[in-house]
């Protein structure tokens, strides 16, 4: 099996894009995240690079153009007729990448591989053969290990291409379709020429990266405070909130026996502490009052967290 590609030192993740980080879209990742994922593409670019340059034995130039987030289906739906697609059987998680190459690069490599002379290097309107395809196979690989090597201080990978095509394909990218998706575009500049690939690896991915870190991390000297950590990570979401009045039991024939006009006497206080549950989990006590027509609940005590919390 060939040398896995060598990968240089991590460098501190950069910024990313604005226009990338869009939190109200589901599975889009989070600007911290992003700027996790274009780290690790710099890695990947920096591991490949000299890696086709000594398959190729040419000069080599990796240059990266546009990230995007979609899921599966849109990234793939967005590319030429002659597009080759290579998948990526990721563990420990269930699920696939692709690697999506253009025909130009697929020719131009080729041509160069079979040392093909220049007179003879038309290509123009015509898709790869089955056999080019097997002969590309040492191209493919060699962009699956890159890929694989590059996560090795992120997160540790067991990473193959599949050499699929016609319905076992179509199986691969049914299955996904619908997963977020981070999509990395590289051009490879060779020869004089300019042609692209494109890495697409779920958004998953990025996340369990960004927890391993945070678990290596040294512990903070300075933590933030608990209900900005709770309003950055949670956002917009949104919690069902209910009022419970306790203080009474009741025997069940009597709860049989109950119909509408019936009088419910509630125990002796007029007026007993309501308790407050956020989704079924019960948080605040307070008293239920009205204001400007609506009622309100004035929050007296915060239920304790649970031990071990």
């Amino acid at each position: 099996m060939p040398d896995e590609p060598q990968v240089p030192p991590i460098d501190a993740p950069a910024a990313p894009a604005p226009e990338l980080y869009e939190p109200l879209v589901s599975g889009n990742l989070a600007a911290e995240t992003l700027a996790l994922a274009h780290q690790i593409n710099r890695v990947f670019l920096q591991a490949v690079e000299p890696a086709l340059v000594d398959l190729l034995q040419l000069p080599v130039q990796l240059i990266p153009r546009e990230t995007s987030q979609a899921t599966v289906a849109q990234a793939l739906n967005d590319y030429s007729v002659g597009d080759h697609f290579v998948p990526l059987e990721l563990s420990p998680v269930s699920g696939s990448g692709f690697i999506a190459f253009s025909p130009p690069l697929m020719f131009l490599v080729l041509d160069i591989l079979l040392a093909t002379p220049d007179e003879r290097r038309i290509n123009s309107g015509r898709t790869v053969t089955a056999i080019e395809l097997h002969i590309l196979r040492e191209l493919f690989d060699l962009i699956a290990r890159a890929v694989r090597a590059s996560w090795k201080e992120f997160y540790p990978l067991a990473l193959w291409p599949v050499h699929a095509s016609g319905d076992e394909l179509e199986g691969l990218i049914k299955a996904t379709a619908n997963d977020p998706a981070i999509v990395f575009s590289v051009s490879v500049e060779l020869n004089g020429v300019s042609a692209n690939f494109r890495v697409i690896l779920p958004t998953c991915l990025f996340r369990m990266a960004e927890l391993k870190l945070q678990v290596l991390a040294p512990p903070q000297t300075n933590p933030p405070a608990m209900d900005k950590i709770i309003f950055n990570r949670l956002g917009d979401a949104q919690l069902d909130l209910e009022l419970m009045l306790r203080g009474m039991s009741i025997r069940i024939r009597d709860l049989l026996d109950l119909t509408p006009g019936r009088i419910l006497m509630l125990g002796p206080s007029p007026g007993p502490p309501f308790e407050c549950l956020v989704n079924g989990t019960l948080q605040f006590t307070g008293d239920l009052g009205s204001n400007d027509g609506k009622y309100e609940l004035q929050i007296e005590t915060a239920s304790p967290e649970p031990s071990g919390a």
